[in-house]
């Protein structure tokens, strides 16, 4: 077996051995709909969107038997600090490789790669996965990662409408940047990262304050791909935040309708779970309000202590999951 670290596009025989191997693990999306999903040929960009970032590929006899990836991100904690975290995912292990080895060496070189870098590691589990991170950390070597919050994923079906109030970045940041939010966030992107999105991003703030949040997709750096090989178009809100719900669900449906404009049928944003039903009842309010599904996500760590991680809710991104 051997081990690839990828910092930047693979060769193109790697890259159409890392497009079958995950061409063969799909997902659920509602009741009826499964997808796969798409890197395109450079695997690790997605993670270079976020962060300075790194997948790690295991290859034997010239096929793809498992991957992760790691970027490294900036959050804040809920005392007010900023460090730097590492962000973990896309994990995935052929059946024929689920001894352990396999998994150990991705997961040590993974943890090489970030070395001293990071204060906390941190990894989105969607609810209902068979084998989560209490099963395989913990242990030889590999660090501990134990439940720290739980985030509700809101799916909002998308369709034009009317053209909605936007906001230059500068304003979009500031807004957000007023938001002393209680738990752990995820602190928004600088424009210097490499670009993820097909539809140049855009902000969205209330004219109170009260609101805001940056639609954006991740269609350069990782795709949706259904079972019947249709491109399932989806945008997503990063940097959501608002001061009470009835002003973040008017931001949703501005947001959806934006993106409805630019050809996405779903939007995707994630809120801290104890917050959800708020805002699902919020935005049903409304007769045009676009229909919504959610899906629960638990959300595990690595250098906090799990009574500091349940005791305070979580903002993450879902353009980074």
């Amino acid at each position: 077996m051997n081990l690839h670290v990828l910092t930047q596009a693979p060769p193109a025989d790697l890259a159409a051995a890392l497009a079958h191997f995950e061409a063969q693990f799909t997902y659920p999306l509602g009741n009826t709909l499964r997808f796969r999903i798409d890197h395109g040929p450079d695997y690790s960009a997605f993670f270079r969107s976020i962060g300075p970032g790194c997948c790690v590929v295991a290859v034997d006899a010239e096929s793809v038997i498992g991957v992760v990836g790691a970027a490294l991100r900036t959050v804040r904690l809920a005392d007010g600090r900023e460090i730097t975290a590492a962000f973990l995912g896309d994990l995935k292990l052929a059946s024929t490789a689920r001894s352990g080895v396999v998994l150990r060496r991705l997961i040590r070189t993974i943890t090489t790669w970030i070395g001293n870098r990071a204060e906390l590691g941190i990894g989105v589990v969607m609810a209902g996965t068979a084998v989560t991170p209490e099963n395989y950390t913990g242990r030889v070597g590999i660090p501990g990662f134990a439940i720290m919050g739980e985030l509700c994923i809101l799916r909002l079906v998308c369709s034009p409408g009317p053209t909605p109030d936007r906001c230059t970045n500068e304003i979009g940041l500031a807004v957000h940047s007023r938001f002393q939010r209680s738990g752990v966030s995820a602190v928004p992107l600088p424009t210097t990262h490499e670009p993820r999105s097909a539809m140049p991003p855009q902000w969205f703030a209330r004219a109170d304050g009260f609101a805001c949040g940056r639609v954006e997709d991740t269609d350069q750096v990782k795709r949706l791909i259904t079972t019947t090989d249709m491109p399932l178009r989806s945008a997503h809100v990063s940097a959501f935040a608002y001061a009470h719900a009835a002003a973040g669900a008017d931001l949703l449906r501005q947001a959806a309708a934006w993106a409805g404009q630019s050809g996405h049928e779903g939007l995707f944003v994630a809120v801290p779970a104890l917050e959800a039903q708020e805002i699902i009842a919020a935005l049903a309010t409304h007769a045009d309000s676009p229909l919504v599904t959610c899906a629960n996500a638990m959300v595990y760590g690595h250098g906090l202590h799990s009574d500091a991680g349940m005791n305070q809710t979580w903002w993450l991104d879902t353009a980074d999951m």
